[in-house]
């Protein structure tokens, strides 16, 4: 069967269906989402992304930690912590945004140095081969906080919570607030993610502030995550 013959699509439909309904599937619910609005295209994004996948190199961990060093100077002018927004650099999640060739650049690219972007870092390559590194650091650097971001939401959403820090400034204080914010936390449920030692390696983050923080918190009935 070949689905470049259109004769074949037919029989192509058929045993997807039955797949579906060997493992369960309620095939009339199939049916709805098939004529719903956006469905094909929703479907041509996931087969895209799994053929990228399938041909894209892998990084090994030692690469992904350097990296993870040096896309951060990529998002310097973010008021994320780049200390807890790195994790999905060196997890491999940021990297499923990079195009083959991007992936490829960095399989094959030595770095050295830091306090530079990506692209500057490369110590071979041309020119060009350079500046699409710059790009490929700075696509890792947005879609790692963004990643971060999402990981405040659902930690939020999971506890019913979905309060903002703003929400708790009265009781914070404007001071302790503002630090917060500057480091990027959003919901303040999501401060449970949160350990005594990495709040008070903030900058002006004294044990005053954890002090009142795991007040607040107490009364709220979260309470910082051990380590």
């Amino acid at each position: 069967m070949s689905l470049h013959n259109t004769n074949d699509w037919e029989s192509a439909a058929l045993q997807l269906a039955a797949k579906l309904e060997a493992e369960g599937q309620d095939l009339y619910e199939f049916q709805q989402a098939v004529n719903s609005p956006g469905f094909t295209a929703m479907v041509r994004k996931a087969i895209a992304q799994a053929c990228s996948n399938a041909a894209r190199p892998t990084l090994p961990q030692a690469k992904r930690e350097k990296l993870a060093t040096l896309v951060g100077y990529s998002a310097r002018y973010s008021i994320k912590p780049w200390s807890r927004v790195r994790r999905f650099v060196e997890n491999g999640e940021a990297y499923v945004v990079l195009s083959l060739e991007q992936m490829v650049l960095l399989s094959e690219t030595s770095f050295a140095g830091e306090h530079k972007p990506l692209g500057e870092c490369a110590i071979n390559g041309t020119p060009e081969e350079r500046a699409e590194l710059s790009a490929a650091g700075e696509s890792l650097a947005r879609e790692a906080i963004r990643l971060y971001t999402a990981h405040q939401e659902a930690i939020a959403t999971a506890l019913g919570d979905t309060r903002t820090l703003d929400d708790f400034k009265e009781e914070l204080g404007v001071s302790i607030s503002n630090l917060l914010a500057r480091e990027g936390v959003e919901y303040f449920a999501s401060l449970t993610d949160w350990t005594e030692n990495e709040l008070l390696d903030l900058r002006n983050f004294g044990e005053g502030s954890l002090n009142r923080t795991k007040v607040v918190m107490r009364a709220t009935g979260y309470q910082l995550k051990e380590g």
